[in-house]
């Protein structure tokens, strides 16, 4: 049976690496329901408060991007031991597409992508800045959660159910817990490094994922996956289950899924803000306000094998 696990007291992000950060559960399905007075009601209060980013004056600053889980909504994950409340949106990347020359000169057969990456980890740094908002007259515990994208795929962890008494929940690639007292705002920064990282980890999943595994592996699929995205692992030599996983050559970050996700229903909303910045040196990141030839959503879904 599986049952939440305890909640970090915690009001600043657990860096990536270590091992104080509980893992919260994970459902991929999304409420969709309408959430404006939610969205006026947080961007009141941070809209002159949000943390400065420590990149350089020219980093592209993404509009903000709101997120909330409201009182009246349903679970989007229910089972005779748990409820769970989440709400997801979609935070994409100042990122320009790569013209049909930029295309044809990459190559072919570079492991684990279809071809080399366009964008690289080492062409972008990723600031993340984000203000938590607890709207109710009540304390609240409360996970923010981001999955990645990159130019190739899009990981959505969702749940595993391994009978009526188990259900098993697959890991975000960041997973942060956040205790709110009554009406409390928090501000948090999710640091360059830890974006690498998370990088890292997902080019590693697309080889875990393109892996094929016999029936009596050590490790299946699913072990190896949320192995990797477990905040106390990082991919690489040092990691004797990833070692033989971890790509020589890292895709850059596109844009990721930020979620909320809670045991009990609330007024909770998260506001977030990314700053990117363009090492390429050919202008892969694109200055605010652009609204096309951005390279937009990747074309397929990485999630658990089995998962819901």
């Amino acid at each position: 049976m599986m049952k939440p696990k305890d909640l970090a007291l915690t009001e600043v992000p657990c860096p990536q690496g270590m091992g104080a950060c509980p893992q919260p559960h994970r459902s991929s399905r999304v409420s969709r329901s309408a959430r404006g007075y939610l969205h006026a009601a947080v961007c009141a209060v941070v809209a002159a408060s949000m943390i400065g980013c420590e990149s350089a004056d020219d980093a592209q600053v993404t509009a903000p991007y709101v997120v909330a889980i409201g009182a009246t909504e349903a679970p989007t994950y229910a089972d005779a031991n748990l409820s769970l409340y989440e709400s997801q949106v979609a935070v994409p990347f100042p990122i320009r597409k790569p013209t049909s020359a930029q295309l044809g000169a990459l190559k072919s057969g570079v492991t684990p992508y279809p071809h080399s990456p366009y964008l690289l980890d080492s062409d972008e740094t990723i600031e993340v800045n984000f203000t938590v908002t607890n709207l109710d007259n009540q304390s609240h515990d409360v996970w923010l959660l981001v999955d990645p994208w990159n130019e190739f795929v899009r990981y959505r962890p969702g749940v595993t159910v391994v009978s009526d008494d188990e259900t098993e929940p697959n890991l975000s690639g960041i997973e942060t817990a956040f205790v709110l007292g009554p009406l409390q705002r928090l501000q948090g920064n999710i640091q360059a490094s830890d974006m690498s990282t998370l990088a890292l980890k997902l080019d590693t999943a697309m080889s875990i994922d393109q892996a094929t595994f016999i029936m009596d592996s050590a490790y299946g699929a699913g072990t190896l996956l949320n192995h990797d995205f477990n905040t106390q692992n990082r991919p690489g030599a040092d990691d004797p289950l990833l070692a033989s996983y971890t790509p020589t050559v890292v895709a850059g970050l596109t844009g990721f899924d930020l979620g909320l996700q809670a045991y009990e229903p609330m007024n909770v909303a998260i506001e977030v803000t990314v700053n990117v910045l363009d090492n390429s040196g050919t202008g892969k990141v694109a200055p605010p306000g652009t609204t096309t030839g951005l390279i937009g959503a990747p074309p397929a879904i990485l999630s658990v094998p089995g998962s819901l």
